[in-house]
């Protein structure tokens, strides 16, 4: 039977994508879309899906020497420091002489 429900028109869905794309936050589009969260969520998750089915599909027998990753960081404000077992504080990325 069809589905009743709300559909995003596809100008909408092009706007959150694009945002999505250029990195703005959920809760930034919800504002902008006024959209809920769980339908921007839902929306990633479906362009994922179908990003994902595209590249296995079409990106296939690469011969790379090298590959090259852009923007990528870690938003380090967030993230809680390591202790180790003697109670010591360093943080998550550094790593020690002795590997511990």
């Amino acid at each position: 039977m069809f589905s009743l429900m709300n559909r995003l028109d596809t100008q909408t869905r092009a706007r959150i994508l694009s945002m999505l794309v250029e990195g703005s936050s959920l809760r930034s589009i919800t504002r902008v879309c006024d959209v809920s969260i769980n339908t921007v969520t839902k929306l990633l998750v479906d362009a994922g899906k179908v990003a994902l089915a595209y590249h296995d599909q079409n990106v296939r027998g690469l011969k790379t020497k090298r590959v090259q990753c852009d923007e990528i960081f870690l938003n380090r404000r967030f993230r809680p420091p390591r202790v180790t077992l003697r109670g010591e504080t360093r943080e998550a990325n550094k790593v020690s002489p002795s590997g511990s």
